[in-house]
């Protein structure tokens, strides 16, 4: 169920979806924006069409809170509960008519068909800690020029390898799985030096310009540290290499994320700080503490916060100078995302046969296509809240 708001200023939401009950911990745009996955503290996952603002599936993928999702890509979808597990759904295109659209607010009793369930990984949720992934193999890389700034987009195969990076049983570590074969492929160890705490965020990334995987890690103790993952083909699990360690923030660091092409990581945490890490590091004093959620757009020119306090930050990533906030939300924000920037021309060529047969089978004209692309190139910023509420923003 979705609610136009007034487009008056100040910035306010242009859509509230307001399916959920339970808080909101996860929110990502996938499918190339054409789909918002949502996830809430009572293991719901709601797929919504960003077009219609209506759901295309619901149904209950943990029997506890949902701390990530993400997709896997163009027919998988990866959610992370606090059941300690992480599993693998294939929700293609067709599948959409099969699953309930009956949103938990309107019922959370009665049970609904799920996606097929293609994997289950047990990981570690003791720290609240969502999982991260990207693929095992880099991949080509196209750039797009807008006023001298490079953002980087990708197309893989559908069924590309990916690598998983979650806590391990030791709080301290991380284990790398790789997918489809769900194998141990490396170990993050504890940092030997110094007592980090358990890991509170992390993120699994290829460096494009020298070519490697790293991993980014923030703890408990406000630590960052950066590991990087050995080359090569091995039978057993291999530990990482540690390359940095800083100390950014004094309290736990609760959310991280970086910069497209990985040279820039930033962090937020229980502080009032928002942190970048590159030679030379910046720090800026929000005197906002608990900007709990971070997330970089995909050009790398902004980053958004979503705040205890209820307000969506937006900071430029050069300086990282506050350019905006964003208030709706009573409670705290838990989760944003970005919608992707979209290029025409790339959004036309990576339409892939499964689009245009959901078009053809479900009778879509000219314009209703049309309208589909424009929701897709839009600047979206989604966040969703303790209240329960996902709002949707057309603001940058």
């Amino acid at each position: 169920m979705a609610e136009r708001q007034s487009s008056a200023l100040p910035p306010a939401p242009s859509y509230i979806l307001r399916g959920h009950t339970g808080q909101i911990h996860s929110v990502r745009f996938v499918r190339q924006n054409s789909r918002l996955l949502t996830g809430d503290a009572d293991g719901w996952v709601v797929y919504w069409k960003v077009e219609t603002k209506r759901a295309l599936a619901v149904w209950k993928a943990h029997d506890a809170a949902i701390l990530g999702t993400e997709e896997w890509g163009h027919d998988k979808i990866i959610t992370h509960g606090r059941d300690n597990s992480l599993r693998v759904w294939q929700l293609r295109v067709q599948d959409e008519n099969t699953l309930s659209t009956v949103l938990p607010a309107e019922d959370a009793a009665t049970p609904r068909p799920k996606p097929w369930l293609l994997h289950t990984l047990p990981v570690n949720t003791l720290n609240f800690c969502a999982f991260s992934a990207c693929q095992e193999q880099l991949p080509e890389v196209s750039v797009l020029r807008d006023d001298s700034h490079i953002a980087h987009t990708s197309a893989a195969p559908r069924s590309a390898p990916i690598l998983i990076a979650t806590p391990s049983t030791d709080d301290k570590k991380i284990n790398v799985y790789q997918l489809p074969e769900e194998q141990l492929k490396f170990v993050v160890p504890k940092v030997a030096t110094v007592d980090t705490g358990m890991v509170m965020a992390l993120k699994i990334l290829h460096q494009h310009a020298s070519k490697s995987i790293l991993v980014l890690a923030g703890y408990e103790g406000g630590l960052t540290a950066v590991h990087n993952l050995p080359r090569g083909q091995s039978s057993t699990a291999r530990i990482a290499d540690l390359v940095y360690l800083s100390k950014p923030h004094s309290q736990p660091i609760l959310s991280l994320d970086a910069s497209p092409d990985g040279k820039m990581f930033f962090t937020s945490a229980a502080d009032a700080r928002v942190v970048t890490i590159q030679p030379p590091q910046k720090t800026t004093n929000t005197k906002h503490s608990g900007q709990q959620s971070l997330r970089v757009r995909s050009d790398g020119r902004i980053l958004a916060t979503g705040g205890w306090d209820t307000r969506i930050r937006i900071y430029s990533t050069k300086t990282l100078k506050e350019v905006a906030f964003l208030k709706w939300h009573k409670e705290g924000v838990y989760a944003v995302d970005f919608a992707t920037i979209l290029d025409p021309a790339e959004l036309e060529k990576h339409d892939g046969a499964e689009g245009e047969v959901a078009r053809r089978g479900n009778g879509l004209g000219k314009l209703q296509k049309q309208r589909e692309e424009q929701m897709q190139l839009k600047h979206w910023v989604v966040a969703g809240a303790k209240d329960g509420k996902v709002s949707l923003w057309e603001a940058f």
